[in-house]
Order: structure tokens, then sequence, then C-alpha cells
């Protein structure tokens, strides 16, 4: 006997325009300068506002380089774990947290915050003794940490939120339900069931949430006007560039051709003369071409960028990858970028590493066993947003290498702790313990290297003449 699954529904094909120009009509005024309000229903409906900013991000580089940027940048040089007085547990984390990919997912997380306005970051574990998805997770019950995932509200059904301002837990999220989800497979016979996923599973993460407000605000929606005024600027120019000459043909009997030959003509003309603008005419007929004249418009084209910049909060020279103006005010724009970067590591990138953490400490098979993470004394220490050059992490080193000398001969650390201190920078980038490479591979110089054993041999004496201070004082 055979059974009939559901059928699968047939590809939608969507049609789309290269610019958004093209878009308005229907949904915006045709022109700019009417501001007669109007109703449509299509906005009033969530998952086409989803749709619209994640056609938005997809076809717009603009939109693109907006929602990634931020999260790129947060992410890119990464972080580390620094565990006071136990550098082999330091290792043994840190290489447990790197194996959950944490950079990658973080900064889809953040991706998708800024395309939907809210995002999660989920965690799969397996458990001593299984327990549903609904129930809260149980520190104590976890053999391992299996793996992260970030995905955006697009399938979140529902969140269950407190409201009321007299609870304890008000503006707290208890759970959520996912749907429309598949498993990859190909069995379409049934509808998935929802999936209703405990807060302690996850971490949510929302753009402009209001008080009363389930979800976030879209990063690309909110600014949506200051992209499609340089995308039409983007299309106009191309416009003008196009018809910057234009050829004319005086030719009667081209209007006495036949349609068939006329389309032949057309073609023919067209693969000849593709990079102008061409008009035919006849001997008696005019052609006059009126246009604004181009000058000022670098003015305008400026203000529409200043208005992204404030709409974004990205500076004008981030966003285009160049100097505005002096050097000095490009250096501003980078010191004022990444302050606001710093501001959503801490905020939002920090808690989510520390809540990982704390479940790998919790799991059987990593460290030697389940442990309290309050019971170790760590944090988690951030990478300078800028990348060091070579010699600045020797210069880094040098820097250490002075104040520990100076503890030891004060008697405020012993030979055994500043030795502690220096296997704790074994997984720091920015101070190189040792160094490995070709010359030929990086920027180190012949003095660069001398400087380095120098240090190195300064950090050994001071050790070894230390051997008798034995403890603090």
């Amino acid at each position: 006997m055979f059974g009939f699954g559901k059928k699968k529904k047939p590809a939608q094909i969507t049609i789309g325009a290269d610019f958004m120009d093209y878009e308005s009509k229907g949904v915006t005024p045709s022109r700019f300068g009417d501001t007669s309000s109007f109703i449509s229903t299509r906005y009033l409906d969530r998952k086409y506002n989803y749709k619209q900013a994640d056609h938005l991000f997809k076809s717009n580089a603009l939109a693109n380089r907006i929602a990634r940027l931020p999260a790129e940048t947060a992410t890119r040089n990464g972080w580390r774990i620094v565990i006071n007085n136990n550098d082999e547990k330091q290792v043994v984390y840190q290489t447990a947290l790197d194996a959950l990919l944490p950079k990658e997912k973080i900064a889809s997380e953040i991706i998708y915050r800024n395309i939907i306005g809210d995002a999660y970051l989920n965690v799969n574990v397996d458990e001593k003794h299984r327990t549903s998805l609904e129930q809260p997770l149980d520190p104590h019950n976890i053999l391992k940490v299996n793996s992260i995932n970030a995905f955006s509200q697009m399938h979140v059904k529902a969140n269950q939120i407190c409201n009321d301002p007299t609870l304890e837990n008000f503006g707290k999220e208890e759970k959520l339900v996912l749907e429309g989800l598949s498993d990859g497979s190909d069995d379409n016979s049934k509808e998935p069931e929802s999936i209703t996923i405990d807060s302690s599973r996850y971490r949510h993460i929302s753009l402009d949430k209001m008080e009363d407000d389930a979800t976030g605000t879209s990063l690309l929606m909110r600014c949506y006007d200051q992209i499609k005024t340089l995308d039409t600027g983007l299309y106009s120019t191309g416009k003008m560039l196009y018809e910057y000459n234009m050829k004319v043909w005086k030719n009667d009997a081209y209007f006495d051709l036949s349609e068939d030959d006329r389309r032949k003509t057309d073609h023919r003309m067209s693969r000849g003369m593709s990079t102008e603008s061409l008009v035919v005419v006849g001997h008696d007929d005019d052609l006059e071409k009126v246009s604004n004249k181009p000058g000022g418009i670098d003015s305008l084209f400026s203000f529409a960028w200043q208005q992204l910049s404030t709409a974004t909060g990205i500076p004008k020279s981030i966003l285009m990858g160049e100097q505005a103006g002096t050097l000095a005010g490009a250096s501003q724009d980078v010191v004022n970028y990444y302050d606001s970067i710093g501001a959503l590591q801490e905020q939002v990138i920090k808690p989510q590493l520390e809540w990982l953490v704390k479940l790998l400490m919790w799991s059987e098979n990593v460290g030697g066993g389940s442990e309290d993470p309050d019971s170790l004394d760590w944090h988690i220490e951030f990478y300078p947003l800028q990348r060091l050059t070579d010699s600045e992490k020797i210069d880094n080193l040098g820097k250490l290498s002075t104040a520990l000398s100076t503890a030891i001969n004060g008697g405020f650390l012993t030979t055994d702790e500043a030795h502690d201190i220096l296997l704790q920078q074994t997984t720091n980038e920015a101070i190189p313990i040792q160094l490995t490479g070709d010359s030929a591979d990086d920027d180190i110089t012949e003095q660069d290297r001398k400087s380095f054993a120098k240090e190195k041999a300064k950090i050994e004496k001071h050790l070894t003449g230390a051997k008798n201070h034995g403890k603090k004082t």
C-alpha cells in the first residue's frame, strides 16, 4: 500500500528591480514631494517586514555592509579566558570554547539582529538525565556542550515575556516558541511541530526594543530612507553617465520600415552603440534634452552620506573605507567607532561568552569534570580592536618584563608567581612569549629580534636573582 506525502510547494518566482527607485511604485508616492499619507495593510504583517529587510540585505551592497561591519569588527580579533593562578585550566577552557566557533556564531547573531531586529544564540548539550527543551537547563546535569547556533526572529512564533512591573521578573523572557522548521530531510508528509525553548537554553539580543515591545527594530529598516536616497543617487549617476553623450540619427527611411525590419535595425544599432544613448528622429523633427546642471551634486551626496552615518552610528569614513577630510578627523572617527564597538562587546558579547564558559565549567567532559564557576578566579578579556604589529607585541613584552622585574625586586611577587603570570600570557596574542615564523613572512626586523632577545635575557636574569625572596612582603 502506498502513502501519499504532502506536495511540495512550487518555487516562488520573485521579480525584483536593480534599483530601489523602481520598487517605489505602489509602495511610496511616485514623486518625493507627494507626502500625503497612505495605508498599506501588508506593512502590518511582521513577517513581510522581515522578508523585506532580508531582501534588502541580500540585494543592496550598502545595506549588506551596514549589517555586517559592526559584527565583524566586534568579533574579528577575538577574546580569551583568563583564569588566575591556573594556566592549565585556562588553556583547557579556551580550547573548549574555541571548539564551539563562538566568533563565527556570535558574528552571525549580531548580523541577524541588525537585519531583523532580534537574534538568538542557543546551546545544544548532552545531559546525564535527558530533559525537555521546555524545562530549565540544570547545570549539574550537563555531560557535554555540543554546539551553539545563531538564528533570527524569522521562525519565532511567540515570545513569553513578563510585562508586569510589579513583579521581580519584569521584562524578562521566559520561553520562546519556534515554528516552520525543517530537519533538512525530504519527508514533507506532515508539518513540523512547534518547539518551545526555556530561556536558560538560549540568549536573546534585540535592537531598540521599548517597554511594551515583544521584538526589536531592524537597523536596515530604520535607515531605509537614507539607503534608498544613496541607491537612487547611484541610479541617477549611472543614467547621467549613460546619457552624457547622445547620438542623434536623422533618417526618415527608418520610420517607413516594417515592424520586423525596425526591430532588426534597433538590434544592430544597439550592439554598435551600447555605451551611449541613441535616438532616431526625422529630418523635420527636433530633439532637445533638458536636464539639471550637475554642479553641486557632490554636496548633496555628502549630505546623504552624513544622514546615513547618523542613522547607522557608523562614521562616514568607516562606511566608505577612506579618510574623511584631514588625517586627524579620520583618526577620531576610528576612535569613536571603536568606542561604540567596545560597548557592543561589553554589553552584548561578553555576557554571552561568560554564559558559555560557565556551561563548559559545569560540563563533565571539560577540565577533568564538573566544577562550580564561582570557585575559580576568571574573566573574559577582549583583544585590541586594532591588530598589533609584531614590533608592538615585542614592546608589550618589554613592558611586562619591566613590571615583573620591579615587582620581584621589590618583594611584591615571588619567582613562582611571576612565572605563573608569564604562563597566563601564553594565550594572549598581544604578548608573544615565543616568536615563530620566517622573517620573510612578517615585518620583524633584525633589531626587533635583538630587542626581544635582550628583554628575554633580562626576564631570566631577574627571575634567577630573585630566588631569595621566596614569599610576598
